[in-house]
């Protein structure tokens, strides 16, 4: 589980600077004696001897860390499964599956069913709707979009991730990170819709532009809109697009 803390401290040293962050983490993994215990061996003979006004800042971070941990537990964050730590691109390590919307020159054969691969491909110039369903699992049903659909209908989707329908929760099970790759130049644009059932139509939810990059950027908020079963998204080619890399990480 990731777990990020607002409040940055800054102290005069980079030893000093090293023992806060180990701090924050020794606060999710231990009791507070053990981490005074641990502060107390981490803080260099020369610190503990620049007074206690240094040494308790550290200690309050620690006290701080802790307080957050036991607030997870409580509201029952701690037991749901996240993506821990991020890796050299930018996306979380851990289990995830890996989909490849690839832009190609020309539309596919009538027949072609994009086989069992993780990839969908789509016009290279022109705009592609992808019409994405909450359900029990994750699944791409639909691997050709150069028609210009992936899916055909709010009936008949295209992708289906995991989606918890309970009146109580109503929210997407996944994490979706996204980034861009292709020659120099390489844009696109995202706009993403939600189905309003009652008024039988989409409705506009987010939009947002994505140029070549080596890292992923969390995108679940804004392509997945908690509350609402089906999406709609659109993706428009803008410049030079070739390949848009999205990863998946289920949620327990």
């Amino acid at each position: 589980m990731i777990v990020h803390i607002g409040a940055v401290l800054l102290f005069p040293g980079a030893h000093l600077c090293r023992a806060v962050g180990v701090t924050r983490l020794l606060g999710l993994i231990l009791n507070e004696n053990q981490v005074k215990s641990v502060i107390t061996r981490l803080i260099p003979k020369k610190t503990q001897g620049e007074g206690k006004e240094m040494k308790r800042a550290i200690l309050s971070t620690a006290a701080l860390a802790l307080v957050v941990t036991a607030m997870l537990s409580v509201t029952g964050f701690a037991s749901m499964a996240y993506p821990a730590f991020a890796t050299g691109n930018g996306a979380p390590s851990g289990h995830h599956f890996n989909l490849n919307i690839i832009g190609v020159p020309n539309q596919k054969n009538a027949n072609f069913d994009g086989g069992e691969g993780a990839r969908i491909f789509v016009s290279r110039t022109g705009q592609t709707q992808f019409y994405v369903h909450g359900g029990d699992s994750y699944q791409v049903l639909d691997h050709d979009g150069t028609d210009g659909k992936v899916g055909t209908s709010v009936t008949d989707p295209g992708i289906v991730f995991p989606y918890d329908a309970a009146i109580v929760n109503q929210t997407w099970q996944v994490q979706i990170w996204v980034r861009l790759l292709g020659p120099t130049g390489s844009e696109v644009k995202w706009n993403a819709s939600y189905y309003d059932a009652l008024g039988d139509a989409y409705v506009l939810w987010s939009e947002f532009k994505l140029t070549k990059g080596t890292k992923f950027q969390l995108k679940t908020g804004d392509l997945l809109a908690n509350g609402y079963q089906d999406m709609l998204w659109n993706l428009d080619p803008v410049n030079n697009f070739r390949i848009c890399q999205m990863r998946i990480y289920l949620l327990d």
